[in-house]
């Protein structure tokens, strides 16, 4: 009787693995989102970020990503001036973003396959970069 039992325990766990597997790539399937971050900064605000990547839990106000990886984010030292999402192991190619302010923001692909976003609005009566508001970035 014990030796029937360990082959019917191999098959539970191949069969949960299985299910695992089959549920991780329904999340991240074709015409899902596939990831989100609210990129808030934290208490110091999304400008003082640094150009180091971070997945801390206090520079977002929600973060998901459908393989389960990591979600980061970092300020470059770039020009012109922006912020740049990584969703680790997220096969994700297209985003859209929203900045929670007065202003307009845009998304681009960057080669290591993070997201470079830009935010733009009306700042002491004149439309220029805006590095100070959080916000929203959404992957498929």
């Amino acid at each position: 009787m014990r030796k029937l039992h360990r082959p019917l325990l191999l098959l539970a766990v191949l069969g949960l693995a299985l299910a695992v597997t089959a549920s991780a790539s329904a999340r991240c399937g074709a015409g899902t989102v596939k990831g989100i971050a609210y990129v808030t900064g934290g208490s110091s605000g999304v400008g003082s970020l640094s150009g180091t990547f971070s997945a801390s839990a206090a520079l977002f106000g929600y973060r998901w990503n459908c393989s389960g990886g990591a979600v980061e984010v970092r300020k470059p030292d770039s020009t012109p001036p922006g912020f740049d999402v990584r969703f680790a192991g997220n096969p994700g190619k297209v985003a859209i973003a929203s900045a929670t302010g007065p202003a307009a923001a845009s998304v681009s692909r960057n080669a290591d396959g993070s997201f470079r976003v830009y935010l733009t609005g009306v700042l002491g009566g004149g439309f220029t970069t805006r590095n100070d508001l959080a916000f929203v970035i959404i992957v498929f």
